[in-house]
Formats: C-alpha cells, structure tokens, sequence
C-alpha cells in the first residue's frame, strides 16, 4: 500500500470515527434554549414576517444573522429548524477535521495532519458541542478554513471567510484582526491587502448597512441588554475556560507545549491558533458576559486539541523516532481518553435533553393550548417557549425586548424593578423560574394579587403551585431545581 493511499485510509477512518461520535452526541441531545431564538427568527423570515422575532418588531435579537440565513431554505420546504441545525452543526465540523488535515499536513506532513484532525475528531467536548444546535462549528469552519488560506496565500479567499465570520459571531471581528496582521506582517500579504479588505468591507458591510436600516443598528440587542448585567468574575472566567475538569487542564498544559513548539519552528497553523487562543480568551475577560453559556468553549477546544495535537506530533516523533509511531501512540490515547469521558459526557447531554422535552417543550405546549393569539408571554427563557407556542414574548432578559433593558436603565437602583415591569405592562401570562430569590421576591409582592399560578414544571419532583418560599434555599445543590417553573394567568 503506497504512502499516500494509506494516508486516505487513515483520514477517512478518522472522518467515519469522528461522523460516529458526533451523531452518537445529537442523538441524546437537544438544543439549548438560546438556539431557538434563532431558529423563530428563521421560521418568521421563510413565513414572509420578515427578519423579526415578534412580528412587527424589528429587533435584532439573535447574534448569528448569517445561520439564521442558512436555515431560511430548509424552514422554507418544511424541514425544521431545530433538526437541521444539530445536521449542519456535524457537517461543518467534519469540515473542520478536513481543514485542519490539510492545513498542517501542507507544513508538517501527513502525520501531523492527521493528528490535528485525529484529536480534534475524537474529542468529545467537540462532539457534545454538536448538540447545542448553535452556530459554533459554523464559526469556527470558518475561523479554520481563513487560516488554512492564509497559509496558502489566498489572501481574497481568506477575507471572505473572515467577513462571513463576522456575521456569524461577534468573535469574528478577533479573527479579522488576526488575519489583517498576519497579512501586513508578510510582503506577499502587504501587497493584496486593500484589495481583501475592500472584499471584506464590500460583504460585512453590505450585512452591516441592512441592519442598520432595518433595525435601526446592526449591533444585537443581546449585546447591549448583557453590557447591563453584572459581568463574571476572573475566577468565573478561570474555572470555565481553564480549571473546569482534569481533561481541559491535561489538553491546556499539552497546548502550552504545542505553542511553543509551534513558535519554534514557525509552523503557520500552530502560530495562528496559539495567536487565536490567547486573544479569544482574552476577549471574554474584557467584555465581562454576564454568564458563560456551553457554546463559548467549543472555539478555546480547537485551539487546545490543534495545539496538543502538534505537541504529540513533534514530541512524538523526536521520541518514537518515526511520524508514523507518533501518530499511532498519539491516536490511541486519544481514543483512551474519549472512551473514559465519554459515558458522563452523554449523560450530560442526556440529562439536557430530558429537561427539554419534560420541561421547555411541555411549558411552550401548554402557553399554546391555554391562551389565544394575541396574548402576550412574559418570561426568563424565551428559546423554546417561543418557538414552540407562537405567541409574542415579552423576554425578562431583553435579548429580543429592548423595553426592558430601556425600564431596567430607568429603574436600576430599584430592587424589584422586575417586578414592577410586570405589573405595569400587565402581560396575559408569565413564566417564572423557581431559582433564586426570582419566586420568593414575586410571590410575596403585590404580583400575588393580580396573577394566579396555572401550572408547574419540573424534570420530577413536587408539582404544588405553592411552593414554600424558601423552596431556592432547599434546592440550591440540586440539578433538578434549576428547571423549575411555574405558569401566572393574570386575573385582574
């Protein structure tokens, strides 16, 4: 068997491993509840409502406008949203073993080629991934093939997936930097940058002058309705991107050598995705989100598997002697160490699905049944219950309602400034969260008087409408409290 031919062999048994494991993941999964802001904002566009969430509001509320294109066609011929997205989310990122087998094998090798799309492949952080339903490995197939075209010098080419990038995350505008640099720091690249960046300011900013003129501003609501909540803490941000379980820890110290191998040998691939990681992870340390939802750690993994991938391959190779025994030893404990996570993490993703379908979907169900058209639905998690129950959702968290960043402004210094929200709109129903001090602080106000609790949803446990009030302080440590809700009717 001839060289090349093996090679083929390899990468596709890695491809049909990695595609395994990836719809293994989207199997037991569901998507998370922000992904169904989107998937609405797709069904309204393909049912001619425009790019809207509500009907009639032009409001930006999804960070993601090119995904959201994406699933139009499919919303369009009757395929749904929710399902599509979990299929395109695995085609892209078997996209990215390709990329990155072709990125690093162009520098390095075949071995090192397949080790990069080998562990990226089999790890299972990538593959749960799969199952949020978001636009992560969109974003980051994108992020991944600009850096394999910079590396070949395609430097138009690279705008383009640099300018898609931006209108697929926020992020996009760090890798737009990343690529204008690399550029300028190379003669070849000096000489065709204002022609890319004509290219990326002629398709960012034809996206970016739409939105200004239809909603008014083509910077998402989201973004300014979480600049007005309290950020996460540096210990926050080192526990999610850094200390969150043994096998992050294990890939960032094998990354760490893998950057500097990669700055050593001026290996391209390596140098983009240490340059990638160091600013993503800065990124979120300056802009404080007021949470760390799951889909912002897929894009730091990428840069982890790649980086360790590389270190295994030089290390690997200075050890064993030959590529090839890196490459083996390397893909075997890869698989090892997917093979130990992998039960906790599908259970993981498991236990999501179970409280999507008893909880999210049930409370979308019942919003549906017991209310007319026109009702207005005042709520935290707006993801499914929007989706599923077609009425006008007024979202507590403004990421589609900028009213309610504008009172919350207005109000700030004002404790239960929810509260008063809500008895001043006077929504037909609203959905609230036993978590917290949410319930306590709303039933033992004036809410109690005007809103008559309908029904209640949890994964298992008591069903009473009246819970005790200190019911948060019981459930503090216990996963189920956290998907508790409770369904208000107003009566006056």
């Amino acid at each position: 068997m001839t060289s090349p031919l093996r090679t083929r062999l390899i990468l596709t048994v890695l491809l049909c491993a990695a595609l395994a494991l990836r719809i293994l993941f989207i199997t037991v999964s569901s998507p998370v509840d922000d992904a169904y802001i989107t998937y609405r904002y797709a069904d309204n566009l393909a049912a001619g409502h425009g790019f809207v969430y509500n009907a009639g509001e032009r409001v930006l509320g999804t960070t993601t406008p090119l995904f959201t294109l994406l699933l139009v066609p499919f919303a369009i011929v009757g395929l749904p949203a929710d399902t599509m997205a979990l299929i395109l989310a695995v085609l892209f990122d078997i996209g990215i073993c390709v990329l990155l087998f072709m990125l690093f094998r162009r520098s390095h090798g075949d071995a090192a080629g397949l080790a990069a799309a080998g562990i990226y492949g089999l790890s299972y952080a990538a593959a749960a991934a799969c199952g949020y339903g978001m636009e992560t490995q969109l974003f980051m197939f994108l992020v991944v093939a600009a850096f394999t075209l910079l590396t070949r010098q395609k430097w138009t080419a690279a705008a383009t997936m640099t300018a898609l990038a931006t209108m697929t995350r926020p992020e996009g505008f760090l890798l737009a930097g990343i690529v204008a640099a690399a550029m300028l720091f190379t003669p070849q690249g000096r000489k065709q940058f204002v022609r890319a960046a004509a290219v990326f300011v002629a398709l960012a900013g034809a996206w970016y002058a739409f939105a200004w003129i239809y909603f008014g501003s083509p910077i998402p609501n989201s973004a300014h309705a979480k600049l007005l909540q309290t950020g996460i803490s540096p210990s926050q941000w080192v526990d999610f991107f850094v200390t969150r379980n043994p096998v992050v820890m294990l890939l960032w110290a094998c990354a760490v050598v893998g950057a500097i191998a990669g700055m050593r040998k001026r290996e391209p691939g390596a140098v983009l995705f240490t340059v990638w990681l160091v600013v993503y992870m800065l990124f979120f340390r300056a802009v404080r989100p007021p949470f760390l939802g799951g889909w912002y750690f897929p894009p730091l993994v990428l840069s982890l598997t790649v980086l360790t991938a590389f270190a295994a391959s030089v290390i690997g190779t200075r050890i064993l002697r030959t590529p090839g025994r890196a490459l083996a030893v390397t893909l075997v404990l890869a698989l090892a160490l997917v093979v130990t996570v992998l039960p906790k993490s599908i259970a993981s993703n498991r236990w999501n699905r179970t409280v999507a379908q008893t909880v999210f979907v049930p409370i979308a169900e019942w919003v549906r049944d017991h209310t007319t058209q026109d009702t207005i639905v005042h709520a935290a998690d707006v993801g499914y219950l929007g989706y599923f129950s077609g009425r006008r959702i007024v979202d507590a968290a403004a990421l589609v309602t900028p009213e309610v960043s504008r009172y919350y402004a207005q109000h700030r210094n004002q404790p239960d400034w929810d509260i008063a929200y809500v008895l001043e709109h006077r929504p037909g129903v609203v959905v609230l969260p036993v978590r917290g001090d949410i319930y306590r602080r709303f039933s033992a106000s004036s809410f109690a008087h005007q809103y008559q609790p309908q029904a209640r949803f949890q994964v298992e446990g008591e069903t009473d409408l009246h819970p005790p009030l200190d019911i948060a302080e019981r459930y503090t440590h216990d996963a189920r409290f956290m998907a508790d809700y409770i369904i208000y009717a107003r009566t006056r």
